[in-house]
C-alpha cells in the first residue's frame, strides 16, 4: 500500500500526462518558429551570416518575401497557440500536436529560401497544403462540431495556392527585375490574407474585446 505521500505524487503526473505532453509540444512549437523567424531575418539583413548589408537589401526581392514570410508566420503561430490553449479533446489533441510540428518545421524551411522567389514560392505553398491537409484532419475529428474559422481559413489557403502556382509558373523564363514585381504580389497577398483574417476572425484572436469596447 502506497503512502498518502507516494500517492499524491503519482497522481498529478499521471492525472496531467497529456497537458504536460501538449505544453513541452508547444514550446517545441514555439522553438522552431522562433528559430525560423531568425534563420529568416539573418539571411535578408546580412551577408555571409555577420556582415549588415545596410541599404543594398533594397537591391534584392528578399525584404519583400521576408515580409510575406512574417505576416504569415505572424497569424498561423497566433492561431495556434490558441488552438493549443483550447486543446482538450483527447481524441484530437495528438493529430493537431502533429500537425502544427509539421507547420513549423515547413516554416523552418522556409526560412531559408526568403533569398529566392523561386524556393520562397515552393515552401510558402507547403505551408498552405500542410495548414490545409491538418485542418481538413481536424475537421474530420471533430464530426459534425464546427471549427472556428475552418471555411475562412481554408478558402483562405486554396486561394493563395492558387496565387502562387500561378506565380510559380510566371517565375520561369521572366527577366530578372521581373521577379521585384512577383515579389511585391507575393507580399500584397500575404499580407492581405493576414488582414483579412484578423478582420474576419476577431473574437477569435482577441476575445472579448468588442464587448469590452460597447461598455465604454
Amino acid at each position: 500500500m502506497k503512502s498518502p505521500d507516494e500517492t499524491a505524487a503519482a497522481g498529478p503526473l499521471r492525472g496531467d500526462g497529456s497537458k504536460g505532453t501538449r505544453e513541452a509540444l508547444q514550446s517545441i512549437y514555439l522553438v522552431i518558429v522562433g528559430l525560423a523567424i531568425v534563420q529568416a531575418l539573418t539571411r535578408v539583413f546580412t551577408r555571409s551570416g555577420d556582415v549588415f548589408v545596410g541599404t543594398d537589401i533594397f537591391e534584392q526581392p528578399g525584404w519583400l518575401l521576408l515580409i510575406a514570410f512574417l505576416a504569415t508566420v505572424v497569424r498561423f503561430a497566433h492561431g495556434s497557440i490558441l488552438h493549443f490553449a483550447s486543446l482538450d479533446n483527447t481524441r484530437t489533441w495528438r493529430v493537431s500536436m502533429l500537425g502544427l510540428l509539421a507547420q513549423a518545421l515547413v516554416f523552418f524551411v522556409a526560412a531559408f529560401s526568403v533569398e529566392t522567389i523561386t524556393g520562397f514560392l515552393i515552401a510558402l505553398m507547403a505551408i498552405f497544403v500542410v495548414d490545409s491537409a491538418w485542418l481538413l484532419a481536424i475537421r474530420w475529428l471533430h464530426g459534425k462540431e464546427e471549427v472556428p474559422a475552418f471555411r475562412q481559413w481554408l478558402l483562405s489557403n486554396l486561394i493563395l495556392i492558387v496565387l502562387l502556382g500561378a506565380a510559380l509558373g510566371l517565375q520561369q523564363g521572366l527577366e530578372p527585375w521581373w521577379e521585384t514585381q512577383l515579389a511585391i504580389g507575393v507580399m500584397v497577398s500575404a499580407v492581405a490574407a493576414t488582414v483579412v483574417d484578423y478582420v474576419m476572425n476577431d473574437d477569435l484572436y482577441f476575445p472579448g474585446t468588442r464587448t469590452k469596447g460597447r461598455h465604454h
